[in-house]
């Protein structure tokens, strides 16, 4: 296995070419993966500058990268930017319905959950702990729901830790946090046959009766707005902070 972290820059793209050159597809897409990560320090960003102007007449070049402002500009500016739009839900659920044949339940769930991103909705289903994963997530925003402004600010501290570590994971999590509460909402004016996550209709009537569809309302827009700043890359902690502070706190 060769990474970017095991060589240097130079070397590492000479590895790429010579490989390429062979058609050794298997092994470019795999080192390819490992050099063009967001977090590409400049010298392996120039390295591969050269290669970007001149490429071998049968090499094909993609760059992924969920933050374009990362990529310096002496490359994009050598590219041609495609932006990845995400997927209507009803479209992805239909999706993973044909292409993984789920049931209708957990399909809705998974395209609600991944913020459109069809890649992200299959990692998850992949992944066996899923069930597990979906559960603490909804656990954790009860828990913050009735939490009061002192935990919920160190809570804040931890979850901005996670976002740095893992940042589609923590989108999806605040994603679902959004349908948890919009489950909330619906159920507070009575339609409870709508609500997506059944299994925790006990604790979203409780929740309902709390905070009422005006908070809820607030609530889901509050999420939203982080979602956006996150996306466009925002202070992180200060970012999460501010979704902890802002988010209504009912009397127990």
């Amino acid at each position: 296995t060769v990474s970017a972290q095991d060589t240097d820059p130079e070397s590492a793209l000479d590895d790429f070419i010579h490989y390429s050159l062979v058609a050794n597809v298997e092994f470019a897409e795999a080192f390819a993966r490992s050099l063009l990560r967001d977090r590409m320090s400049d010298e392996a960003s120039n390295a591969l500058l050269k290669t970007l102007e001149e490429p071998p007449d049968q090499v094909v070049i993609i760059l992924l990268t969920s933050t374009l402002e990362k990529i310096l500009p002496t490359l994009s500016s050598r590219t041609q930017v495609i932006s990845l739009k995400t997927v209507n839900w009803p479209e992805l659920k239909q999706g993973l319905i044909d292409c993984l044949s789920l049931e209708d339940g957990v399909a809705e769930e998974l395209a609600k959950t991944c913020g459109g991103k069809p890649g992200i909705a299959i990692k998850l289903f992949q992944e066996e702990d899923y069930k597990k994963w979906r559960s603490d997530a909804l656990n954790e925003v009860e828990f913050v729901a009735m939490s009061r402004l002192q935990d919920r600010f160190v809570h804040g501290g931890s979850f901005a830790k996670r976002y740095a570590k893992d940042r589609e994971g923590v989108l999806a999590i605040l994603t679902l946090w959004q349908e948890w509460w919009r489950d909330v909402l619906v159920c507070s004016f009575g339609l409870n046959d709508s609500i997506i996550n059944q299994s925790r209709i006990d604790n979203i009537v409780v929740n309902a009766n709390k905070f009422g569809s005006f908070n809820s309302a607030k609530t889901i827009r509050i999420i939203s707005t982080t979602i956006e700043k996150l996306q466009m890359n925002f202070n992180p902690s200060l970012t999460i902070e501010q979704m902890m502070l802002k988010m209504p706190i009912i009397s127990k």
